[in-house]
């Protein structure tokens, strides 16, 4: 099985619609691409599925805050069956500055290439929001407990299966 696989990459549905990815694009009008959207408005299991739906490889979900990425929200329906991964708002600058260079350029699509070897997985890690006891400033939390705020990965593997988390 390979880990590598690769796609042109499209902002949105390609002319600066449907950006946030929370709309279902036109059937097969993503087929082979890794379509880039901005967060917010939905869960980002929908912006996958709707990606997914009409024939793209991956969904990139740019931040639109300063900060680290973190993993997704799943809003339930169905399990996305291709990847989805979330980059800081300085990559997701870069990435639609590299698509309107394309654009203008008109003979240029930046190509997105992912390998699986490099994949840093989220379960293990805790969300900013969490409680990380003591809080010494107003001492509510217990110094061994720790709150998850958000974003609870319970399963992962190998990425040869499929489950709900």
């Amino acid at each position: 099985k390979s880990t590598l696989f690769q796609g042109e990459v499209q902002y949105g549905d390609g002319e600066f619609g449907n950006t946030d990815g929370c709309l279902p694009f036109a059937p097969g009008s993503l087929e082979g691409k890794v379509v880039m959207v901005d967060r917010g408005a939905c869960f980002f299991s929908d912006k996958v599925i709707n990606i997914e739906e009409a024939g793209g490889v991956a969904t990139i979900v740019a931040n639109n805050v300063e900060g680290p990425p973190f993993p997704g929200g799943f809003g339930g329906g169905p399990y996305p069956l291709t990847p989805g991964y979330m980059v800081s708002l300085e990559a997701g600058d870069e990435i639609r500055e590299m698509i309107l260079v394309g654009m203008v350029a008109e003979n240029y699509a930046p190509v997105a290439k992912i390998d699986f070897n490099e994949f840093v997985p989220s379960a293990l890690s805790m969300a900013a929001s969490s409680a990380r006891g003591p809080d010494m400033s107003f001492n509510r939390i217990k110094p061994e407990i720790g709150a998850p705020g958000a974003n609870l990965v319970a399963d992962f593997g190998t990425g040869n299966e499929v489950s709900i988390f």
